[in-house]
């Protein structure tokens, strides 16, 4: 595959933003028939993130309450309770981007 054949995928990227205003206001015509998110839209993306961040924080809050039960019933090392802590945060670092892109397709 040659660097031309990949160029869908970083074309956007490289994006030049208008300089002048006539520049610009050709861009906002050309960008008036793309999908603008609506307030109830909003409203309910910014719910859903808050959502999220408040069902992390109860997660984080629960395992930090069972990690002296589940260290004394596995006779996990320290090392060990340190992974069944990050496994949370791991979690929280692959959701986002893979939450991402299902919103960004919808």
């Amino acid at each position: 595959p040659t660097a031309a054949s990949y160029a869908h995928l970083w074309s956007p990227l490289c994006m030049s933003y208008p300089s002048t205003t006539q520049e610009y206001l050709a861009y906002k015509e050309s960008m008036a028939d793309s999908h603008e998110p609506t307030r109830g839209g909003r409203i309910l993306g910014c719910s859903a993130a808050m959502a999220g961040a408040a069902v992390n924080g109860y997660t984080l809050c629960v395992v930090s309450g069972a990690v002296p039960q589940i260290t004394e019933a596995f006779r996990l090392s320290l090392d060990e309770k340190a992974a069944v802590v990050s496994v949370n945060v791991i979690g929280a670092m692959l959701g986002g981007p893979l939450g991402g892109a299902v919103a960004d397709s919808h």
